[in-house]
């Protein structure tokens, strides 16, 4: 009761007393697990991608990012988690050239991910600053 869920681009909220709680869930299932909730638009798809994909071990691929906010969201994203590179609480697996020579210039292929146990501790920051970078751009597309 009360959870938010992210699944085939939905945020579901459900509701937080037994009874409507109750009713969400046999009309769920009548439904065979659609719901009525709006497809989120792609820049928020991209920014839940980041807020759940870097809490996993993973991390996340920088594919989307770079599909949705060109190379502006990139440079933008870049500068916000530099610093968070710098202090080791986010790595780049690099899957272009950048081999490690400039990983404060993010590439589409590249994957980031937080560290263990550092980066995991620190990652509301690491996520906060991410958003606040790609949410002026968020307006633009």
């Amino acid at each position: 009761m009360g959870a938010t869920s992210y699944l085939s681009h939905q945020r579901i909220d459900r509701p937080r007393t037994q009874k409507s709680y109750k009713d969400w869930v046999e009309s769920f299932i009548a439904a065979q697990g659609h719901t009525q909730d709006e497809v989120l638009p792609k820049t928020e798809q991209v920014v839940e991608n980041i807020m759940m994909g870097l809490r996993l071990q993973p991390g996340i691929s920088l594919t989307s990012v770079y599909e949705v906010f060109g190379e502006v969201g990139l440079k933008a994203l870049s500068k916000a988690i530099a610093p968070h590179i710098q202090s080791h609480w986010v790595i780049v697996d690099a899957k272009s050239e950048n081999n490690g020579a400039n990983i404060t210039n993010l590439k589409p292929n590249d994957r980031i991910r937080l560290s263990d146990p550092e980066g995991f501790l620190m990652s509301n920051v690491v996520i906060i600053d991410a958003f606040n970078a790609l949410e002026p751009l968020s307006c633009i597309n």
